[in-house]
């Protein structure tokens, strides 16, 4: 949370440093807006990966655990990324290993994909598991809406 707070910080430094310039030509407002709007978009951009970050790890979290396959079987991915595969667990008790999320790479995609391939994960969201109550995946789109919401209210307020 405190990396989205410094992002909402930041969005609002650029909103108030584009206030205070002083510009005398048209051509010369448009640069800095255009630098402005460059930035505040990257900053804004920010804050919502890092909320989908930060509800993909509670996803992870929440879908019900036999082998670890269903767990490992959920990518968050951008446009053109590597394939998707599972990846065996080092040391005791094998399974599969979550993936971990790359900041950069999402950061320069227009669209992110959440995937989970794994043929029974609409059976566990369903409740079919006796390990986890159902709707893990709707409580994840459900707080997703909820918290890009607030940080779009967040980074309104801070014009």
């Amino acid at each position: 949370m405190a990396s989205i707070n410094s992002a909402r910080d930041a969005f609002a430094k650029t909103v108030r440093e584009i206030s205070e310039k002083d510009v005398k030509k048209a051509y010369a407002l448009q640069r800095e807006m255009d630098k402005a709007f460059d930035k505040m978009g990257e900053q804004a951009k920010q804050a919502i990966i890092e909320v989908l970050l930060e509800e993909f790890a509670q996803l992870q979290a929440s879908t019900p655990v036999d082998t670890g396959r269903a767990q490992a079987g959920w990518f968050i991915s951008g446009e053109g990324s590597k394939a998707i595969a599972f990846y065996p667990k080092e040391g005791e008790g094998g399974g599969y290993r979550e993936q971990e999320p790359e900041m950069g790479s999402l950061m320069k995609s227009d669209v992110i994909f959440v995937i989970n391939n794994v043929e029974y994960i609409l059976y566990l969201e369903a409740g079919w598991s006796k390990q986890q109550p159902a709707g893990f995946v709707a409580r994840f789109l459900a707080n997703c809406r909820r918290r890009i919401a607030e940080e779009c209210a967040a980074m309104s307020r801070a014009r």
